[in-house]
């Protein structure tokens, strides 16, 4: 998507922002994989659901304020 948002000029910096919260989720994706069968594994998947999270809603939020 970081691709795409950096040909429309409304979006500019969100491309950047979408590059990182990638490469975060990615990596903590890879640490979860990794530790799979210890005692931090939830506290892990927990911080990639919530790295999704907070990406849709500064999307939405972006989008909503855009469209008014």
């Amino acid at each position: 998507m970081w691709r795409q948002l950096k040909k429309v000029d409304e979006w500019k910096g969100y491309d950047t922002y979408s590059l990182i919260t990638f490469i975060v989720t990615f990596v903590l994706g890879l640490v979860a994989a990794s530790s799979v069968g210890s005692e931090i594994m939830g506290s892990i998947e927990r911080l990639v659901v919530c790295s999704i999270g907070q990406y849709f809603f500064v999307i939405a939020l972006k989008t909503y304020r855009t469209s008014e």
